[in-house]
């Protein structure tokens, strides 16, 4: 059961373009929600997953792409 919500959480996050609107430079949960036109107390719960999942990290308030959500072209 925890594959599954663990893929909709990753689902949601790319179908938002979540790592797009974090891009290279950190951001606070606010300024994602504004770039996505999303809910921020909402919003802020999938960031929160997608740190569990170590999809992003986080400081303090700031968010950011992991290392593994960065891809090189």
């Amino acid at each position: 059961l925890g594959y599954y919500w663990e893929t909709k959480i990753l689902l949601t996050a790319v179908k938002l373009d979540v790592f797009s609107a974090i891009d290279e430079s950190p951001k606070v949960a606010q300024d994602i929600a504004s770039r996505l036109r999303a809910d921020g107390p909402t919003l802020l719960l999938l960031l929160n997953a997608l740190v569990a999942m170590k999809l992003l990290t986080k400081e303090g308030d700031v968010y950011g792409n992991s290392s593994s959500t960065t891809v090189e072209l």
